[in-house]
Parts: structure tokens; sequence; C-alpha cells
């Protein structure tokens, strides 16, 4: 019997814009600080707001929300934190929802699917300091977040 189960989930990719130009200036230590200041802040705002950390690569973050709307507000809060610690570098953000399967890996959890691989090409498409979202995302999170 599988465990493994099939979800509807919003699917959030961040990454540091240039960090690794960043860390052939300044150098690796303190880079390494202030990725992990950046680190502290996702983990932070990805509780506040009911998200999963799911995994981390380097400087970026695979995370999963519940709504649209959370992760919604979860990006821009990140943003906004990057936007006003001047020392943090500019944050890149995609948001995607989509039905997924989720499987039990090393006491943790996979996330596997179409729409992730579609969540984290809509994150390297944004600008440093984007927040770029699907068209789902758009339609689902509008109401929530009084869009237009």
């Amino acid at each position: 019997m599988s465990n493994e189960r099939s979800r509807v989930l919003t699917l959030v990719f961040t990454d540091l814009a240039d960090s690794t130009a960043l860390k052939s200036e300044r150098g690796d230590v303190a880079v390494g600080e202030l990725i992990s200041q950046h680190r502290d802040h996702v983990q932070q705002l990805a509780e506040q707001n009911n998200g999963r950390i799911i995994d981390w690569a380097g400087d970026g973050c695979f995370l999963t929300f519940e709504t649209s709307s959370a992760a919604v507000v979860f990006a821009l809060r990140l943003q906004q934190v990057h936007h006003y610690e001047t020392e943090l570098p500019p944050v890149r953000i995609g948001i995607h929802v989509g039905e997924v399967t989720e499987k039990p890996f090393d006491g943790t959890v996979r996330i596997e699917g179409l729409a992730v691989d579609i969540s984290a090409r809509i994150g390297s498409l944004a600008q440093p300091g984007q927040v770029l979202v699907s068209s789902a995302i758009h339609q689902s999170a509008k109401q929530r977040l009084g869009i237009h």
C-alpha cells in the first residue's frame, strides 16, 4: 500500500538574486550570514502564514501553502522585509497552484508533479524584487486579498 496522495497545493519558489556575484564580491562568510538571515525570515513568515518548507537549495526555498492568498501574503511580506533590510539582496518569488503528489521521504515529504515544474519556472522568470504569479493564483487569491 502506497502512502502517496494527490492534493491541490499552492507552490512557492524563492531565490536570492545575484547571490553568486555577491559571494564573489563580499565573500562566502559575509554572504552566508545574509543567507542565514534570509532563511530566518522565510521560516518565520512561513509559520505565520501556515506555510510548509519542503526544501532548501542554496539560497532558494520551495514551500507549499494550503491557500493561494496565504502564499501571496507570505511573498509580499518577504519582499517587504527585503525592501526594508537593505543589506539583504533582492529576492525573486514565483507562485503557482496545482495538483501534486505527496510522497513520504526520509521522515519528510516530497512534492512532485507538473505544477512543481511550472512553479519553479515562474520563479526563474521573476525579476529581483518581484513576486510573479500564475493566472490561476491571481484568480484564486484576488477576492481574498481585495485585488481587482
